[in-house]
């Protein structure tokens, strides 16, 4: 799947219940059996299962080199981070935390991927789980520029769904790149741009680093794609941004002014001719 087509993933885990579980402060000093032991008290089956195994020193059923934690239970954090189902990350994630000497029996990946390279990030991202996506940017290793299949990073992700709260997470994260482009050139404000998702536009502006005149595979920049489609309130942030350039030309040779005249986007004509390059 692609994040944006809105796959669905394959059923590879089933979903834990909900019955009450332990809380993290009484499972901060466990040990990954402690912990298991907990969360099979709880009521969860898939972790009694994990941790009567890992008592009796057996393999678990499917597993390919004896750990209790494959590949789906990896499957069963990005489940889980699609979901925003925040205490299941959260448990998921204490039990890698709280694997210090890295038992290789305990196989939990932050960064695992689905069929499509789409992390739990991206999924936490696309479906706007902002709690389940704070937990993940804490998680030690945590990728916050990984790629899908298509070259999108959660922030493009974001950024093309307008989840607002979400971009303003990525963006205070240590090493985002704000102008990384997917695989059609497209950055986090050229998709949120051409999306007319004003206040994205207006937060990704804000940053230092951000290239306002950046360019997809087609040469248009995000002030291109908005004042084509129509976008008033976005063109109006994106000529008052710094070192914009209002005469920057596409693939075909044509400018964000011609596009607005030719689709009768008087009001962004307006926009566009009033505007004067700075010094």
């Amino acid at each position: 799947m692609q994040l944006e087509y809105g796959g669905e993933l394959p059923p590879s885990v089933t979903r834990m219940p909900t019955d009450p579980q332990p809380t993290l402060a009484n499972a901060v000093t466990s040990t990954p059996l402690e912990f298991l032991t907990a969360r099979a008290a709880s009521g969860d089956e898939v972790m009694a299962d994990a941790a009567r195994a890992k008592l009796e020193g057996e393999e678990v059923e499917g597993s390919d080199d004896g750990g209790v934690y494959l590949e789906e239970e990896e499957d069963a954090l990005i489940q889980a981070a699609r979901d925003g189902d925040l205490d299941r990350v959260q448990l998921l994630l204490h039990l890698d935390a709280g694997n210090a000497d890295r038992d290789p029996e305990v196989n939990i990946n932050v960064n695992a991927t689905d069929a499509d390279e789409a992390t739990a990030l991206m999924w936490a991202v696309h479906e706007g789980h902002p709690q389940v996506v704070t937990l993940l940017l804490a998680a030690d290793g945590i990728d916050v520029n990984a790629v899908d299949a298509s070259g999108k990073t959660a922030l493009i992700c974001a950024a093309h769904r307008g989840h607002a709260e979400v971009v303003t997470l990525l963006l205070g994260a240590d090493g985002i790149d704000v102008n990384a482009a997917d695989a059609s050139g497209g950055t986090a404000l050229i998709c949120a741009a051409d999306k007319g998702q004003t206040e994205v536009v207006a937060l990704l502006l804000g940053t230092t680093s951000i290239d306002v005149n950046a360019a997809d595979v087609s040469g248009c920049t995000a002030l291109i794609c908005a004042a084509y489609l129509g976008r008033t309130e976005v063109v109006t942030l994106l000529v008052a941004a710094e070192g914009i350039d209002v005469n920057a030309t596409n693939s075909r040779r044509r400018t964000a002014l011609q596009y607005a005249s030719a689709e009768g986007h008087a009001a962004i004509v307006e926009l566009l001719r009033r505007r004067r390059p700075r010094n």
